[in-house]
């Protein structure tokens, strides 16, 4: 009896994740403030599958899942160009991980994945390709990339997307301390304003969070201009119909380093509503 498949996405974001763990170990690269995880499990609408920061580098990483030596990611090329011309615009090294797929009975050194086929015991067990270094391949270029290389102590600007993905990480700290667990979130995409959907726990009803940044301290704004910027996140989102969460971020510039690697330090402004409430 043929056994449908379905990839299994945790396990190979599991494998990538212990092998570029790993790596920093061997490498003592594992001073917070230098190294650091910035992207570690699937989002909707995402370019790219993980992400490690060393120094005032961004290190954006594609999985490249092959069995038999074929790739086995749906419509992958296409995939890879849109995600070379992301990283273009927004200061990230495009990494390639490839990722070999065998299916057995065990799970071996790298190899984690779960069973399929109704109790076949059959799991997916995904191997780096390289397990003698980072396994990090330029996705222009093929060349090896090492991530210490290139990257220095230099204060550098933050893109458009590293600003939002750190004001996301902030939304998601306070969300699963204050309101409940995350169980999707949609990555930073140009022009759109990163979302959370959460299960609000004193309530046990399914709530969403926007997230956006602001160009001046929260200190500043007026109220007009808190009611324009909510009111613009619903207007440009408007699949929301429930009570939800609007972070109005700040990142200001700092001369320190932080442990989450960026120059920069921030103010939020938590404002709850219905989206009803905010557009009226």
């Amino acid at each position: 009896m043929e056994v449908q498949m379905t990839l299994d996405i945790p396990g190979a974001y599991n494998a990538t994740g212990v092998h570029l763990m790993e790596c920093a170990k061997k490498n003592n690269y594992l001073c917070p403030q230098d190294f650091s995880f910035r992207k570690t499990r699937p989002a909707t609408f995402s370019y790219f599958d993980m992400a490690i920061r060393y120094k005032n580098r961004f290190y954006a990483i594609l999985m490249d899942i092959r069995h038999n030596d074929l790739s086995i990611i749906p419509d992958f090329s296409e995939r890879k160009e849109k995600f070379i011309k992301f990283c273009q615009g927004n200061n990230l090294v495009p990494c390639m991980f490839p990722l070999d797929m065998s299916l057995g009975k065990q799970n071996g050194p790298h190899g984690y994945g779960t069973y399929f086929g109704g109790g076949y015991g059959i799991s997916q067990i995904f191997t780096p390709h390289n397990k003698e270094n980072w396994n990090l391949f330029h996705a222009e270029t093929s060349k090896l990339i090492n991530p210490s290389e290139g990257a220095t102590d230099e204060l550098t600007p933050m893109s458009e997307y590293e600003k939002y993905y750190f004001a996301t990480d902030v939304a998601k700290k306070i969300v699963e301390e204050k309101y409940g667990k995350i169980v999707e979130w949609y990555d930073v995409l140009p022009g759109n304003d990163p979302q959370l959907i959460y299960i609000n726990k004193h309530h046990n009803t399914k709530e969403w969070c926007c997230v956006r940044v602001v160009d001046k301290p929260i200190s500043e704004l007026t109220e007009s201009e808190v009611a324009q910027a909510t009111k613009n996140m619903h207007i440009f989102n408007p699949i929301f119909s429930h009570n939800g969460l609007f972070f109005l971020i700040y990142i200001e510039k700092s001369d320190d380093r932080t442990a989450l690697g960026y120059h920069y330090k921030y103010k939020i402004k938590e404002s709850f509503r219905t989206s009803y409430e905010i557009i009226d």
